[in-house]
């Protein structure tokens, strides 16, 4: 038996370069996925507690490089739960910036 979901997609763009110097003060949420658990901005949370930070954010409103949340992941990490943090990122309007961990 196969469960089917509906995928609404991700929409990325690539953020604007800008000088360090231009930028504001505000700091660029981040997410880390460590097996199974879920840090924003280096505090646990559950999915739930996950959107409702991003919603907070208000990342719909923001343009450019205010829109991008950096998402780290362990090699660990299943793809369901990668997939679901990207779709939740996308869909609080952000743009995901993905750093990969070093060996």
């Amino acid at each position: 038996a196969a469960t089917l979901i509906q995928i609404s997609g991700m929409v990325t763009e690539i953020p604007s370069g800008e000088k360090a110097e231009a930028q504001d003060e505000t700091e660029t949420a981040t997410v880390q996925l460590k097996g199974d658990q879920i840090f924003f901005d280096d505090k646990r949370v559950d999915m739930k507690q996950f959107r409702k930070k991003l919603a907070k954010l208000n990342l719909h409103r923001k343009t450019g490089d205010d829109k991008v949340v950096l998402l780290e992941a362990s090699r660990n990490v299943t793809y369901q739960d990668y997939f679901d943090v990207m779709a939740g990122i996308s869909a609080a309007g952000g743009v995901t910036a993905i750093l990969q961990e070093e060996e």
